[in-house]
């Protein structure tokens, strides 16, 4: 719910993208409803009840047969039809932002807080653990709002298909959730204050130094536009909404002539249609007429000349302070309608940024004068004028001039050379294997896919007939000059904008003045009367926060719609003693004409040297080889196979006494008449790593250091998390080193010493002895093909080179203090709190799986969320160590919330649960227990996590026997031990939460 970052900021960066999106689905369940069938026998100018058919196609790359229809409303609705029984559904509606209030994205979330027929608080959430969902959402772009879902079970279907059409045509709207959701005036203690859902959202999404960055310079890039106004909203004018405003907002946008409504599956169509013209027609009698939309692009006046926008933004205490401009160049391309020319422009920005053969990687990355692309970079197609970037971050003040020179001298020499014919056919070869891989959410991706055109009237089956695009490219290639004349658009317009980020230090408390000015101006508006009536209003919302509601209002599942039994590992398994080896393979008609594999081999290694596995995974695949120059190897790469992966790898402990094994996990997947040259590439890359390459060392740690410390904003909570759990076991003090803030500081101090780090990673690396415990996992279609890929996936793991002299280090090691405080250089703050439990103990597991989301629903998201504002706040459990969590993300009051987990095990002693409760948490463990994942992940958790049939059918059973009893038992149990409890807090830098509550306090640098 809210702004996801893939849609928000959507760059189509490269046509390696296109293969996520377009990735195949399986089917899962058995249930079929023929919709292909119908499909096929219908034609243009058809009806289904009142829909008309104005399109329809097959699309054999996707395996799916489309049909584009309209309703007399003016609703447009398109249906994929395949045999997947994920069954997907969405409704989208164009909401081009009039201003920065944020008013598509406040209403996107009050659409969700009530509705004509569920006449209560929060039906969304509230679904979410009534349902087997495998997905539901909502997704505010920057010129659409979506509300998607995805699941296997049609009465879940048919449930949720009325709760979002209700919520997206009959919300309620009520003010009291406005406020709740949007933005209010509280008063804390003597100090008023500005609350709110998205208000504290997007406070936090704009101290990330990369969110801000890419959305001032849309604005800067499209004035007086649509999109020079923040859709989701700016902190410092979305208290300039009223609810007036919201309400309006709402009519003149959710209208079914508005309406894009989407269906994907093997749902019965003439059924789903049905019920869509039903509820149509029932709305239609409150709908006005729909006066059309202003278009976004409408007010665009293109530049005279090339302008230039400069901006201060926060300081990274972490990097270098001379090193921290972020700077990029940006062209207007072409409208988004033209479908051809947006899927060559994807082409053109992959060959141009993608790897080390691109021209603009070679002339940025390598150039070593910036950490990595800044945001942004890329070709970007979410918008109706669509705009391709190019620029660095990590850079200092004189090299700002460089890096323009650098993009546009590049663009002209490729403009003057082209590029290599086999570079073209790779990228070509990468939208082949992502047409034929197998995703378990492959109807949203298709609806990902489509939206931006759609909503800009192109055909939706266009925009997803990829092959037919790429034989139109083909052919325009062929005919000469398709480059030249895509660059030509490129540098001959005079609507070029360069744009610049500087390290402000006082950026923090300058917003933080500048809110404090607001908040004195918002106040000094009202007399006191009218700020009494405004406590007033806050007092009636905590009454109504507090409010016992029936749910009963709302569709449910039942225990009969959960399967008794796990679906079984598809994979046959073989021991080898000798060998010190494990195989799983299958054959399967999912592999749709590729090879899939996967090696591991166990680590063993000191504490000390745990953190440099990351790095050491990195420059396996992305050094290149010994006497091969990298852009050629990188080549090869890309024509043979869906690249070389390497990655470390945690096992489940085995009993609390023993430390978790690590494994280094090599895998990729190829077309079956590839596999060979993939495994001959694969053993090249770790048995002739170019450990001589310095420059290319430095590339990478730089690069890693700047991306994790980047997503600290977008995934605070993770990091938190990480933190606090720590201290309870070897399992999390291993991820904390891995994955977390001491892996940015192990990074800082690789990044210090380049040719010292070379070394390491090479000990490292021959540490990892061939004779460790392995396992190798294959997937094939072709049952010929197994011995062959099995006995290479043994042969790879012999080529780790043999052991050399060993080189010390000592790296920066996790804090292990129970209360530990982070300031961080944010406007927002991310508390955890975390208990260890024993994870080998399958009833309290099962126990306090449902706990976890029994106090999610009915506790946290009350306390932390609804009244407290942050963003969000929850409770987790993980069977893989037993570690119960509890925490918030983008929390306004980390105090707050600290005394909301201590009221935890008040709460759970004092509540009544009751048999609807207990279902509702159980329908929400199943559901995420039994989601499709992708074909090449499918059946693995043995091979990951040494959990077979026997281990996952004994948790299901307990799962199943959970009751209120046993649940409350358990959780008290785990709550009254507090020795395993510790509390992690990312703080507002300057606020010194931590400092009042006694933790141990420690600055991120």
């Amino acid at each position: 719910m809210g702004i996801p970052g893939p849609l928000y900021t959507l760059k189509l960066t490269n046509v390696l993208n296109m293969r996520r999106a377009l990735a195949g689905s399986s089917f899962w369940g058995t249930r079929r409803f023929g919709s292909a069938c119908t499909a096929k026998s219908l034609s243009t100018g058809s009806k289904i009840d009142n829909f008309t058919v104005q399109s329809i196609r097959e699309i054999p790359e996707l395996g799916v047969t489309g049909i584009l229809m309209r309703h007399p409303t003016g609703a447009t609705a398109l249906h994929l039809a395949k045999d997947d029984s994920n069954c997907t559904f969405s409704v989208a509606f164009r909401t081009f932002p009039r201003d920065s209030t944020g008013a598509p994205h406040i209403l996107e979330h009050l659409a969700l807080c009530g509705s004509r027929r569920y006449p209560i608080r929060d039906p969304f959430f509230k679904m979410l653990n009534r349902s087997l969902a495998t997905y539901m959402n909502a997704w505010t772009g920057r010129d659409w709002t979506m509300y998607p879902f995805a699941t296997r079970n049609i009465r879940d279907y048919e449930n949720l298909r009325g709760v979002y059409m209700d919520a997206a045509f009959r919300p309620l709207l009520r003010e009291e959730d406005f406020r709740q959701e949007g933005w209010r005036l509280e008063k804390d203690e003597d100090k008023w204050k500005i609350s709110g859902v998205v208000y504290n959202e997007m406070k936090g999404a704009f101290s990330d130094a990369e969110s801000l960055f890419s959305t001032r310079c849309q604005q800067q890039m499209f004035p007086g536009t649509s999109y020079s106004h923040v859709s989701g909203g700016d902190p410092l004018a979305i208290p300039s909404l009223s609810h007036r405003d919201l309400v309006d907002f709402c009519r003149s946008h959710y209208h079914p002539a508005n309406a894009l409504f989407y269906s994907y599956g093997n749902l019965e169509l003439e059924t789903h249609l049905s019920k869509l013209d039903e509820t149509l027609g029932q709305i239609m009698a409150d709908c006005g007429e729909f006066t059309p939309l202003r278009k976004p692009m409408d007010g665009f006046q293109p530049f005279a000349n090339p302008k230039s926008v400069e901006i201060m933004g926060s300081i990274d205490p972490m990097s270098d302070p001379n090193k921290q401009i972020k700077m990029i160049t940006s062209f207007i391309t072409n409208p988004i309608t033209n479908s051809q020319t947006t899927f060559n422009m994807q082409i053109l920005s992959s060959l141009l940024l993608d790897g080390p053969a691109a021209p603009l990687y070679k002339a940025l990355i390598e150039s070593n004068i910036g950490s990595e692309y800044a945001p942004g970079t890329g070709y970007d197609s979410s918008l109706a004028t669509t705009t391709f970037s190019a620029g660095l971050q990590g850079i200092t003040a004189d090299n700002v001039p460089r890096v323009e020179e650098l993009v546009l001298k590049t663009l002209e020499q490729v403009r003057n050379n082209g590029f290599p014919a086999e570079r073209i056919n790779s990228v070509v070869h990468q939208i082949q294997l992502g047409l034929r891989y197998h995703s378990a959410d492959f109807g949203l991706g298709l609806v990902q896919r489509a939206a931006s055109s759609w909503v800009h009237e192109q055909c939706p089956l266009s925009e997803l007939a990829v092959m037919e695009k790429v034989n139109a490219f083909r052919k325009q290639y062929d005919e000469g000059g398709l480059f030249e004349r895509l660059i030509d658009q490129m540098m001959e317009s005079k609507h070029r904008l360069t744009f610049v980020m500087r390290p402000d230090s006082e950026y923090n408390q300058q917003q933080d003045k500048l809110e404090a000015e607001l908040v004195e101006k918002l106040v000094g508006q009202h007399d006191q009367s009218s700020l009494e009536g405004i406590l007033e209003k806050n007092r009636k919302l905590l009454e109504s926060q507090d409010r016992v509601e029936d749910k009963s209002l709302l569709p449910c599942l039942g225990m009969a719609d959960i399967s008794e039994s796990i679906e079984k590992s598809p994979y046959a398994k073989s021991v080898d003693p000798r060998k010190n080896l494990t195989i799983f393979s299958r054959e399967s008609p999912k592999a749709n004409g590729l090879t899939y594999f996967k090696s591991k081999v166990a680590i063993k290694l000191p504490k000390s040297k745990i953190a440099l596995l990351p790095m050491l995974t990195n420059c396996l695949t992305e050094l290149g080889v010994e006497n091969m120059p990298i852009d050629e190897f990188d080549g090869k790469v890309r024509a043979t196979c869906a690249g070389l992966n390497v990655s470390v790898h945690q096992e489940r402990p085995t009993n609390e006494s023993i430390d978790p094994a690590l494994s280094l996990v090599l895998s990729s997947h190829a077309l079956e008449e590839n596999a060979s040259k993939m495994f001959d590439l694969f053993g090249l890359a770790i048995s002739k790593t170019n450990w001589q390459d310095l420059d290319r060392i430095r590339t990478h740690v730089n690069g890693a250091l700047a991306g994790l410390a980047n997503s600290i904003a977008g995934a605070g909570s993770s990091f938190a998390l990480s933190l606090a759990a720590a201290p309870i076991s070897s399992y999390r003090y291993n991820r904390e080193l891995l994955s977390g803030i001491s892996q940015i500081r192990v990074l800082k101090q690789l990044s210090a010493d380049i040719e010292g780090t070379a070394k390491l990673l090479q000990n490292v690396l021959y540490r990892i002895a061939a004779k460790n415990a392995k396992a190798i996992a294959v997937i094939t279609q072709d049952a010929t093909l197994r011995p062959m890929m099995e006995r290479s996936a043994q042969q790879l793991m012999k080529l780790i080179p043999a052991a050399k002299t060993r080189v010390s280090f000592k790296s920066t090691l996790p804090v292990t203090t129970r209360n530990y405080a982070l300031e961080m250089p944010f406007t927002t703050n991310y508390v955890a709190q975390v208990f260890g439990t024993n994870p080998f103990d399958d009833n309290l597991a099962a126990n306090l799986s449902i706990l976890a989301r029994l106090a999610s629903s009915q506790f946290l998201h009350r306390e932390i969320r609804e009244k407290g504002g942050a963003y969000g706040g929850s409770a987790s459990y993980s069977r893989m160590d037993g570690l119960f969590a509890l925490y918030s993300y983008r929390d306004p009051d980390p105090l707050n919330t600290i005394k909301v987990f201590s009221c935890v095990a008040d709460w759970l002693k004092n509540s009544v649960i009751s048999e609807s409760d207990l279902l509702e948490a159980k329908l929400a463990v199943f559901g995420d227990l039994d989601k499709p994942q992708d074909v090449a992940m499918e059946g693995l958790q043995q091979f990951f996590h040494g959990m077979d049939d026997i281990s996952r059918q004994t948790f299901r059973d307990a799962l199943m026997r959970v009751t209120a009893e046993s649940l409350k038992q358990s959780g008290q149990g785990v709550f009254q031990n507090t020795k395993k409890r510790t509390v992690a807090l990312l703080e507002e830098g300057g606020k010194h939460t931590g400092q009042l509550l006694g933790f141990k306090i420690d600055k991120y640098e």
